[in-house]
């Protein structure tokens, strides 16, 4: 027998699906980019005029947490906790 492990079928977890779509209306605000995300980025831009030449030739370049700190000055980072799942009296991690 074949056991379903979709998560939306644990008690409790429709309620929260709904509610998490309902209060994701366009007020979320991305977390800035850490040190090796802005290194991948210059990387896979490559040759093609943008990244590191770019930013030489700008002159001073403000750092990126900088700049996301005066766009969002009220923005802090809130972690969610883990979602797990209650079955069969034991708790179960949902990825």
């Amino acid at each position: 027998e074949a056991f379903d492990w979709d998560f939306r079928n644990c008690p409790g977890q429709q309620k929260r699906l709904l509610a998490a779509e309902a209060a994701s209306g366009g007020s979320h605000v991305k977390r800035p980019m850490n040190a090796f995300m802005v290194w991948a980025r210059e990387e896979l831009e490559g040759d093609d005029g943008g990244g590191k030449a770019a930013v030489l030739r700008g002159g001073s370049n403000p750092r990126l947490s900088k700049i996301h700190m005066e766009q969002h000055p009220d923005y802090r980072y809130r972690p969610r906790p883990k979602r797990t799942c209650i079955m069969d009296g034991r708790k179960l991690r949902i990825s």
